[in-house]
């Protein structure tokens, strides 16, 4: 299964390298989501409507005009535990997520 994750570009060397840990980062604490937790998206349409939108606007107003995103892919084993979302678009891992799953995509 293909999804794929939006981070920092500063935290890509340490995923690659220590995989995605569910934890409660700043906009989990936002939206006063209480259980530790990696959020995926389905597909790149997703992604360059999250980053046009409320996804884009949320780092724009923590981090600043000037910050650079990436995308990370994440292709996972048929059996990996992953849930559903809140929404349609968004799916969750309680679990780490290894680094020989991911790789960077690309900077935004």
């Amino acid at each position: 299964m293909k999804y794929y994750h939006v981070t920092l570009f500063s935290n890509v060397e340490s995923i690659l390298k220590e995989g995605l840990i569910p934890q409660i980062g700043q906009r989990s604490i936002d939206a006063n989501e209480t259980e530790k937790s990696v959020y995926l998206f389905q597909d790149l349409i997703d992604v360059e409507n999250a980053l046009m939108n409320w996804l884009g606007d949320w780092y724009t107003d923590v981090c600043g005009e000037d910050i650079t995103l990436a995308i990370l892919e994440i292709i996972l084993p048929i059996d990996f535990p992953i849930e559903e979302g809140i929404v349609e678009y968004e799916k969750i891992s309680k679990q780490k997520i290894p680094p020989k799953f991911i790789r960077f995509l690309r900077k935004e």
